[in-house]
């Protein structure tokens, strides 16, 4: 037996097993990237202010119980609607607290379309002698919108033309009679749209991405947030903790600060974003 080849196998073996045990210590050390992933999302969609006026006359039956007068009147399509929906590709948003005003569309993230956009109300006020009515249903075949690959927003902002079906409708009883009415539209509208989708990140999510963000005070009611020297154009982004949006800037190439007046935030706790990048601050 050779001794030295002996030595020779369990140096082999020795190496062998100090490897093992260096490689399993330094993965366990690397540091772990998780990706931010979103649980809901944030809606936020406005419609430029437009009116359609509406005259009509009414009669009255059986004929001689009474004349008819005359109703005008107007339908207000300005809706304005933000909802923190599920992360799903259909979307229903409310409008303006007080209406029934409405808006579902659903997001083709293939074709970088949001799909079906139907704009509704309709406001009907009934006393049990007279009721009287308006409403409509504005509708988009599709729009186009952009999608930003980092922070993962979607918008669309621009003038489209779609289907409007409107309507106006009286009545009240008369003592002999009843007095009836109304008045209908369709046809092509055009109006000024702008949607935004931003998904908001889960709270478990939240707790485990440790952030390259910096923020520091810049003067009163000022923020200077410092990041890494961005290499393509971005979006930042102000969220709170009922995940609705506060502020979004854009960053062009370049950049590696930026200066945020937080002037109008009550004051609470917020998260400042940037791609999947997070950090919680407070606004004193």
């Amino acid at each position: 037996m050779n001794p030295h080849g002996m030595n020779t196998r369990i140096e082999r073996f020795f190496h062998y097993m100090m490897w093992r045990f260096l490689s399993v210590l330094f993965l366990t050390a690397l540091p772990c990237t998780v990706k931010a992933q979103t649980d809901s999302i944030l809606v936020q969609v406005r419609t430029r202010a437009m009116g359609l006026s509406y005259s009509y006359t009414t009669t009255v039956t059986p004929a001689g119980a009474g004349s008819g007068h005359t109703v005008s009147g107007g339908i207000s399509l300005d809706f304005d609607g933000t909802s923190r929906l599920a992360n799903v590709n259909s979307v229903a948003v409310s409008g303006k607290a007080g209406t029934n005003e409405g808006c579902r569309f659903t997001i083709d993230r293939s074709l970088h379309q949001f799909r079906n956009v139907v704009f509704g109300n309709s406001d009907v006020k009934n006393n049990g002698l007279s009721s009287v009515g308006d409403g409509y249903q504005f509708t988009f075949d599709s729009i186009p919108f952009v999608l930003d690959s980092q922070s993962g927003i979607i918008t669309t902002l621009g003038h489209y033309s779609g289907f409007i079906s409107a309507w106006a409708q009286y009545s009240e009883k008369h003592a002999n009679g009843m007095e009836q009415g109304g008045w209908s539209y369709q046809g092509y509208l055009g109006d000024s749209i702008s949607i935004q989708v931003i998904p908001i990140p889960s709270a478990s999510v939240i707790r485990q991405v440790v952030s390259i963000l910096g923020i520091s005070n810049d003067g009163p009611d000022l923020l200077r947030v410092s990041f890494p020297e961005t290499q393509s154009p971005k979006t930042f982004l102000i969220i709170n903790v009922l995940g609705q949006a506060m502020k979004t800037m854009p960053i062009p190439i370049g950049e590696t600060s930026l200066q945020v007046s937080v002037f109008s935030f009550p004051r609470g706790c917020y998260f400042a974003r940037l791609d999947n990048q997070l950090l919680k601050f407070m606004r004193e």
